[in-house]
């Protein structure tokens, strides 16, 4: 299995049209996306961008594509608020350090 991360990709990324680079490789090449969902995740600029490739394919071909990991409790843009459980799980995750 091979895994993106765009700061292990600056090289091969350096140049290239991110805009379509990145839907690209959320929308259509990858076999699942994970998102990593904190205060940092909300704050970058790409982001959005890249949820909306991946939600997109995830609605098109109507399979789990999407893993979404919330870790703290920023809310997502564009997510709504659910009183009960919706029919997206959310993996619930804190970091842990060993000592």
């Amino acid at each position: 299995m091979r895994c993106f991360y765009d700061a292990d990709e600056q090289i091969d990324l350096w140049g290239k049209y991110l805009a379509g680079k990145l839907s690209a490789i959320y929308g259509e090449q990858a076999a699942a996306v994970v998102l990593f969902v904190s205060s940092e995740y909300t704050a970058q600029d790409w982001t959005r961008l890249e949820r909306r490739a991946a939600l997109s394919r995830a609605v098109r071909e109507r399979q789990e594509y999407v893993l979404p990991a919330r870790f703290d409790d920023t809310a997502l843009p564009g997510r709504r608020r659910q009183r009960r459980p919706g029919p997206r799980a959310w993996s619930r995750s804190r970091p842990t350090v060993a000592v």
